[in-house]
């Protein structure tokens, strides 16, 4: 893939690529619980999970873990929660989960049209908006983590044992914070795989599936996450919880 040539004459280096990502999370400053719809949630949960013994949330809620792909957040603000507090827990969460999104789409950018620097500070002013308008924080932070490990990915093309490690280890953490925003991985992988293979000089058949073979085999990965939880997680009439299939595939179409 690529984003195309700019007729500048120099390209963003890393240090640059930094510079934006601080006022990004200027609005935290304003803010005790992010507007994120289920930020409140998550912090009731995290409540409920550390209330002791003889709270009253123990007798009028109860709270188990369970192994499902939307755990990034929970996970987070039971751990952050421990050391500052379950509404600080919430703040420092999203913000996590914000930063991860937006060094994951700088990164990507870089990636892909290194001497596009122009249009990245302009680009910040979206960050706020899609996912963010969706209101999930597990799926922000998973998201993020795709977008990461996508864009670190691209950049390690000449290191293919580095680039196989980060995605093998990136591919179950993204899938198992959140299922749609952890498959955006695989997705990204596969077309930029595929946009490559296009691209090549040599296009024939044996040449095109052994790239592809070599840059996506990594992707096994996500199939055994999948797997995993489809073998190992609770029914749902133990936990009340289903997984909806059939209505997250308009999102992956």
């Amino acid at each position: 893939m690529n984003g195309g040539q700019n007729p500048l004459p120099f390209r963003l280096g890393p240090g640059a690529l930094l510079l934006p990502t601080p006022l990004v999370f200027l609005p935290f400053l304003w803010v005790e619980i992010p507007p994120l719809v289920d930020v409140p949630g998550h912090i009731a949960a995290s409540a409920i999970a550390a209330a002791p013994s003889g709270s009253p949330l123990r007798d009028y809620y109860s709270w188990q873990w369970a192994l499902v792909p939307n755990l990034g957040g929970e996970v987070l603000i039971h751990l952050i929660g421990a050391w500052r507090g379950t509404i600080a827990a919430g703040w420092w969460t999203s913000l996590i989960a914000t930063a991860l999104f937006t060094l994951g789409s700088l990164i990507t950018v870089r990636a892909l049209n290194p001497r596009g620097w122009h249009g990245l500070g302009w680009a910040m002013l979206f960050i706020y908006g899609f996912p963010w308008l969706w209101g999930f924080t597990n799926f922000v932070l998973a998201a993020g983590l795709s977008l990461l490990a996508f864009g670190l990915s691209v950049n390690l093309q000449g290191r293919p044992g580095w680039r196989s490690a980060i995605l093998v280890a990136a591919q179950p953490l993204a899938f198992l914070s959140h299922a749609v925003g952890g498959l955006i991985l695989p997705l990204l992988i596969l077309a930029e795989a595929f946009g490559s293979a296009l691209d090549a000089p040599d296009r024939s058949p044996r040449r095109v599936i052994g790239q592809l073979a070599a840059q996506c085999w990594p992707l096994a990965v996500s199939a055994a996450a999948l797997l995993a939880w489809l073998v190992a997680a609770p029914a749902p009439e133990h936990t009340g919880l289903a997984w909806d299939m059939l209505g997250k595939l308009d999102f992956l179409i």
